[in-house]
């Protein structure tokens, strides 16, 4: 006898607001970096995608690679010079990661989708 209970909704997992006149906030992930290249002590080259800077929180994801967090550390430009924040779209640029990962693992940052 097959049942009748319906499938869980996909809505009932998005959180309700508190306010319930404000509408819940949008938010989503976008490609800072991708990572070109990476020896096995954690030392990447990368290549921009969209603004971030050291401090800001990025989550590095990749093939074979369980998504973590990282705080940006300070990185270097292809001449060695310190290197705050990457400006030129796919510069290449240094950052050294707390582990290894695999070319092609992204560099991605949460950013705030909702009207102001």
């Amino acid at each position: 006898m097959a049942s009748s209970r319906a499938p869980p909704s996909r809505l009932a997992s998005i959180p309700a607001s508190s306010d319930p006149a404000q509408p819940p906030r949008a938010s989503a992930s976008q490609v800072a970096a991708v990572v070109t290249d990476c020896d096995s002590a954690g030392h990447a080259v990368l290549s921009l995608r969209n603004k971030f800077r050291a401090g800001d929180t990025v989550e590095i994801v990749g093939p074979d690679l369980r998504p973590f967090s990282i705080t940006v550390p300070e990185m270097r430009d292809e001449a060695g010079a310190s290197l705050v924040e990457p400006r030129t779209p796919q510069m290449k640029f240094y950052m050294d990661l707390p582990k290894a990962v695999p070319p092609y693992s992204l560099v991605r940052r949460g950013v705030d989708l909702s009207a102001k």
